[in-house]
């Protein structure tokens, strides 16, 4: 392998691997303890608990959902503030409320494929203690605790459709009053509605179908709680809560702010109980339902004691959490509250025996401590004490080994601009034959340092553990690459001979005047990577998307413009302005500004279908629509893939194969505005699985990216034709406004490229959330999200318009080589390896920008986290596709 291609492959993996580093130092698994408590199993009276999908607080106590607002101020009742942790999806969520532990991030695979709990739940104990349970829901319990429910109706929301997911929670309802008679001591009852509408519509706030949602979901509540002992308790909770956009898996208030309301009949509350502890006081202030109002905040591990002491069973085992003595009488509260003081104490003399994470002096003073306490006000500081430095222990990630990965990733990056100034200044030769020169020449000269060296090297292993040394030796080994490819690339620079590449040759690169344009060219890379730096430092959810995007492509459109102007008026004044030249000047200016414009105007089209997707359904849109939205659109598909396969060299049959893939996707999108194809749409979507299987894989046949562009339109919105389409012709279109600049400057012209591909990611309905894979798979046909069938969903779903940026790139470098002619092969060769770094350089510094701000946030995970993850993902199947190619 030649020089080039070596350091190309070299600051690839390097990329990778500083992610992965970076990855291994922040998702950390917890150990997981299989004790199970024991204990006395008590007569109780019969719990029903609701949980209630993406139950924010504020809809929660709003007056569409009225049966907590006339409720929230009797004495039968309590409100509180249930604050969830992150990862905010239900299959974590669910094991922290079962568990009273914290989920790790690790555990957000649940949310696709559920893996069996291990630590004791208060659900396992109903079933050891002989009581009688129902669970009626989400399937994910069942996932998560298989067997443990005496009798269960699970839902799997992946097998309903879109209409049906309307009235599933009546449906749940109608579960529960057939199996009333049967005399449950624990029902469980997972509503899905709400979730259902927020992801359908990707809206909260005025939403008329989720107002109505709640207000189904409101009478479902009354209905059952009218008939209801009045020995029963009824307690309401959400899983988690939701942004705005109706999307969820961060750590914003709005995803981890949800309620715990209780309600008894027969019950006199003490709703003052905690006011009468020092420290807690605090827990009262808060504006979310009035400001009058106050509302004692509670932790979500807090729910696993209480439902356990509720329905007369121990506390689980591995619990961190406090019950909450407001639910108890006075007669029996202190007993709970020793009880579940004794039980966390017992956790952490396991933790500290097993791993030792609490220190010997923690444990000695809380046994001190413990022996001296009589009653539930004397418990509940240590019990915060206890939860809290579990807390820290659970959320204490490898702070050396994600800062070692960030030192190698600066470096990575330096090694990538390196890398580019070698494939423009240095020419190719074999790094091999090099290498054993060198090693002849040299070895025997430092053979006892390098020897010392290794020594050195390896005896850190001693001193740290396996990963670190790891992340150690790789930061020395790119150090010795990037020092090689700088002495490489001084040396040719300063010799000024043959080695230097033929771009450099170019006699517009030499003219004095377009100098001045490669500090104006930078400048403006500079402006972006500032402005791409400083909104994802910002971490605003609301405004990653469109608005932010929209503004840095018009910035770089406009400076593209103005530098298209400067290089034609240089033309003009060289031509000896003559009139002739003038027109054509006036006539060049005037197809920049038209052709930016037009760009502007596709940018401000895939808005309005990303809007559209918002608000209709395929069954609103009348025929006219349908007309520009699906059917012409779809011609224009096949035109572009036409002028496509022209460029190539195809064989007949992989032309045909591309057209026959692209009318089934297209078909996909079609049939719902057929009538007759009513009924046997979900027959059609399964016959259309194969095929969609079969469509990746052909690329190994053809080795054209089409093949990965053409099945990625089915993970969208229903109007992804109609996006996908306008998305490849403003490409096109920046291409032709930025082709005068591409003799002598690619830089800007694949930023463009780049910032667009990232628009249309939002545009096509990617929120940075396993919601968006959730959509997607259920889109597609999909009723189960395992092994290839969630690989392949979680490909299309984050590479589509990245793979139509390679198409582009692609057609661009194919044009420069058609332009460039004089040039050698291998000159020709590295002129396309160039533009596809540029391209990969743009998108590795909008991940490290998000990277950087996870260092900075370390401790609590933020609403960017999952864009994070989305990223690399894609960057790592790019950076594949891109290698092959």
């Amino acid at each position: 392998m030649g020089y080039i291609n070596t350091l190309i492959s070299i600051m690839i993996t390097s990329t990778l691997l500083g992610l992965i580093l970076f990855f291994r130092g922040v998702f950390i698994d917890r150990y997981y303890i299989r004790d199970k408590a024991e204990g006395k199993i008590e007569k109780a009276d019969p719990v029903v608990l609701i949980v209630i999908d993406s139950f924010r607080m504020d809809l929660a106590v709003s007056y569409n959902f009225n049966f907590i607002q006339q409720r929230k101020s009797d004495p039968q009742s309590l409100i509180f503030l249930s604050l969830a942790e992150t990862p905010s999806v239900t299959g974590p969520r669910i094991q922290t409320m079962t568990t009273g532990n914290f989920a790790p991030l690790t555990k957000v695979l649940d949310n696709f494929h559920d893996s069996e709990i291990v630590e004791d739940s208060f659900i396992h104990q109903a079933k050891m203690g002989g009581k009688k349970t129902l669970f009626i829901g989400d399937n994910n319990w069942l996932g998560l605790y298989p067997n443990e429910f005496t009798q269960a109706h699970p839902l799997n929301k992946m097998r309903v459709n879109s209409q049906a997911m309307y009235v599933v929670d009546k449906q749940f309802e109608k579960l529960f009053h057939q199996n009333f008679n049967q005399k449950f001591d624990l029902t469980v009852i997972h509503f899905l509605g709400i979730d259902y509408v927020a992801h359908e519509y990707n809206r909260i706030i005025q939403n008329k179908i989720l107002d109505e949602q709640l207000e189904q979901l409101s009478d479902i509540i009354t209905r059952i709680y009218q008939r209801l002992s009045n020995d029963t308790t009824l307690i309401i909770t959400g899983d988690h809560g939701m942004l705005n956009d109706g999307n969820h898996g961060g750590n914003s208030s709005f995803e981890t702010n949800t309620v715990f309301f209780v309600t008894k009949k027969n019950a006199h509350y003490d709703k003052y109980f905690m006011k009468k502890i020092d420290g807690f006081k605090d827990d009262y202030e808060t504006t979310l339902v009035s400001k009058d109002s106050y509302l004692r905040a509670i932790k979500q591990v807090d729910i696993a004691p209480t439902l356990a002491k509720l329905i007369g069973v121990p506390i689980p085992f591995s619990n961190i959490g406090m019950i909450i003595p407001e639910i108890f009488p006075n007669d029996i509260v202190n007993d709970y509250c020793m009880e579940n003081l004794k039980q966390m104490f017992h956790y952490s003399k396991k933790i500290k025996q097993e791993q030792g994470l609490f220190t010997k002096a923690q444990i000695k003073e809380w046994r001190s401590r413990i022996d001296k306490v009589s009653n539930c006000a004397e418990a509940i500081p240590i019990m915060e004490e206890i939860h809290h430095e579990s807390r820290i222990i659970w959320n204490n990630y490898n702070e050396l080994l994600i800062f070692l990965s960030i030192i190698f990733q600066v470096l990575t990056l330096l090694l990538y601009i390196t890398t580019l100034l070698n494939i423009k200044y240095v020419k190719d030769y074999s790094l091999w034959n090099s290498i054993v020169k060198l090693v002849k020449q040299k070895y025997h000269i430092y053979s006892k340092q390098i020897f010392i060296g290794l020594i050195a090297v390896s005896s850190l292993i001693l001193f740290f553990e396996v990963e670190v040394f790891i992340a150690i030796l790789l930061i020395i080994g790119i150090v010795i690459v990037l020092i090689y490819s700088i002495v490489q690339l001084y040396q040719c620079m300063k010799e000024e001979s043959a080695t230097y590449s033929s771009l450099n040759k170019d006699p517009v690169n030499h003219r004095k005047e377009f100098q001045y344009f490669k500090f104006f060219i930078l400048a403006i890379f500079l402006h972006k990577v500032y402005r791409q730096g400083s909104l994802l430092f910002s971490i605003d959810a609301e405004s990653i998307e469109h608005n932010e995007l929209f503004d840095q492509i018009f910035d770089l459109l406009f400076m593209s413009i103005v530098l298209n102007i400067m290089v034609l008026l240089k033309t003009y004044y060289d031509s000896g302005q003559s009139k002739r030249h003038f027109i054509q000047l006036a006539k060049s200016i005037g197809e920049q500004l038209m052709i930016g414009v037009l760009a502007l105007i596709l940018l401000q089209l895939e808005y309005l279908y990303y809007e559209l997707s918002l608000e209709h359904s395929f069954k609103n849109l009348r025929k006219k629509k349908q007309l520009i939205h699906i059917y012409f659109p779809c011609i224009l598909q096949h035109t572009l893939l036409y002028y496509y396969q022209k460029l190539g060299n195809k064989n007949k049959f992989t032309k045909v194969v591309a057209h026959l893939f692209l009318l089934i996707v297209q078909f996909y999108f079609v049939v719902p505005q057929i009538s007759i194809f009513d009924q046997k749409r979900i027959l059609i979507q399964n016959s259309l699985k194969a095929l969609i299987f079969c469509m990746p894989f052909f690329y190994i046949y053809a080795k054209d990216l089409v093949f990965f562009l053409i099945p990625t339109q089915l993970a969208t919105s229903q109007y992804g034709i109609a996006i996908y389409t306008y998305f490849i012709i403003l490409m096109l279109l920046v291409y032709i406004l930025s082709k005068p600049q591409l003799k002598y400057n690619k830089l800007i012209f694949v930023a463009i490229i780049s910032l667009i591909c990232q628009y249309t990611w939002f545009m096509i309905g990617n929120q940075c959330s396993i919601s968006a894979v959730q959509r997607a798979t259920k889109r597609i046909g999909f009723t189960t999200t395992n092994g290839v069938e969630l690989l392949l969903i979680i490909v299309f779903l984050l590479i589509g318009p990245y793979v139509g940026g390679c198409l582009i790139l692609k057609f661009v470098g194919s044009v420069l080589k058609e332009e460039k002619d004089e040039l050698r092969e291998s000159e020709q060769e590295n002129t396309n390896k160039e533009i596809k770094l540029y391209f990969l350089l743009n998108f590795y510094l909008q991940i490290l920008f998000t990277q950087f701000h996870n260092y900075n946030n370390l401790g609590g995970y933020t609403t960017i986290q999952f864009k994070y993850i989305f990223d690399v993902v894609g960057y790592m199947i790019i950076c594949l596709l891109v290698y092959i190619q």
